[in-house]
């Protein structure tokens, strides 16, 4: 079990079926029950597999994923197993020779079909228009296009993993970077999604003004700056539902914060979460672990985010810590830590990396 299995080939398939299964859900073709189920199925197997080309199963593995599968026994949910098919992917990654290049390109052709031909459907015969939303914000009305997905915000969240995906494929090249800022123009104007777009619009344009030089080795201030984000971000969350409301503040996150305040008044926050919590409309990573999983789960998801992240591989570029930055800062305002369609990217470019002068070959 010591020397390390090719498993490149095999992880082509399996990238290719997430993001279709991710783009299925997220254009309402699928239920969300039916994506779990087929969604745990495929990672599993392919653990299976790897398990059996590597000749056998690693008892620190069998201990973490029997610890992620108590938590759906607790909650009661079975969306609760996200966090192991975390642990899979690092099992797999970490202990088998794949080039994180190849996957990046797999992962951009499929889910750069698949998210042209949602806005081409869009366009053509009307597919999810009815998700469609005029929302009111700042004294006037705004206008928000889903593009074919169920909801405008999700299709800024695809766009996302597309760019970021295209951020190493491109080896940074300032040329294609201005593309992607104008294809971010195009889809932020479309869509009106600010978190998403805005982060977008920083990373580019950090990107642009930094060049090469971005994917040169991060310090260790970077690299504790990040760290210690997620903390910032569940620190400044609790202290939102315990602290009176900033009008302003309030009105800049969409009335986040007084509905945030109702649902914790309501459900308020135990060492076993309650699974009625996400059928509310709690669309914040921190806060959705913490009420609707539990502080049991909300410790377990720091724990694993740390050696997932930060343990698995130890040299990283500034570029890599950024986007690990942006993961983090989504989750502030969605429920974004386990849509694949973002966090298999990151969870590419954390683990294995992507060698950004290799020119690989599918």
């Amino acid at each position: 079990m010591n020397e390390k299995v090719d498993f490149t080939s095999p992880m082509k398939i399996l990238v290719s079926g997430i993001v279709i299964l991710d783009y299925l859900t997220n254009t309402g073709l699928i239920p969300t029950t039916l994506y779990s189920t087929l969604m745990a199925t495929s990672i599993i197997s392919f653990y299976l597999f790897f398990s059996k080309k590597r000749e056998g199963f690693s008892i620190y593995e069998i201990i973490t994923l029997l610890l992620s599968s108590s938590f759906v026994v607790l909650n009661r949910d079975v969306s609760n197993f996200s966090l192991g098919l975390m642990w899979i992917f690092y099992f797999i990654f970490m202990k088998s020779k794949i080039d994180g290049r190849i996957l990046l390109k797999y992962y951009a052709i499929t889910a750069s079909f698949c998210f042209s031909l949602s806005i081409l459907l869009y366009y053509l015969i009307g597919f999810n228009k009815s998700s469609d939303m005029l929302m009111w914000r700042n004294g006037e009305g705004v206008t928000r296009l889903s593009l074919g997905f169920i909801q405008p915000n999700l299709t800024m969240m695809s766009f996302l993993g597309l760019i970021i995906t295209f951020l190493y494929l491109s080896n940074q090249k300032r040329s294609q970077i201005l593309l992607m800022i104008l294809a971010t123009i195009i889809v932020f104007d479309l869509t009106n999604s600010r978190t998403s777009g805005y982060i977008l619009f920083l990373l580019l344009g950090v990107c642009f003004l930094v060049g090469k030089r971005i994917v040169s080795k991060a310090g260790r201030m970077l690299k504790w700056i990040v760290i210690s984000l997620p903390l910032l971000l569940l620190a400044i969350s609790i202290f939102m539902l315990k602290y009176p409301i900033n009008e302003s503040i309030n009105s800049l996150l969409s009335g986040r914060i007084l509905l945030y305040q109702s649902i914790y008044y309501d459900f308020g926050i135990h060492l076993i979460g309650n699974s009625a919590v996400k059928f509310t409309m709690l669309d914040t990573g921190y806060l959705q672990a913490l009420i609707a999983k539990g502080i049991l789960f909300s410790i377990f998801l720091g724990i694993s985010f740390y050696y997932i992240f930060f343990k698995g591989r130890k040299s990283k570029s500034k570029l890599d810590y950024i986007v690990l930055a942006i993961y983090f800062l989504i989750a502030f305002t969605e429920t974004s830590f386990f849509r694949f369609i973002v966090l298999l990217p990151i969870l590419i470019i954390s683990i294995i990396g992507v060698d950004n002068k290799s020119q690989t070959s599918m």
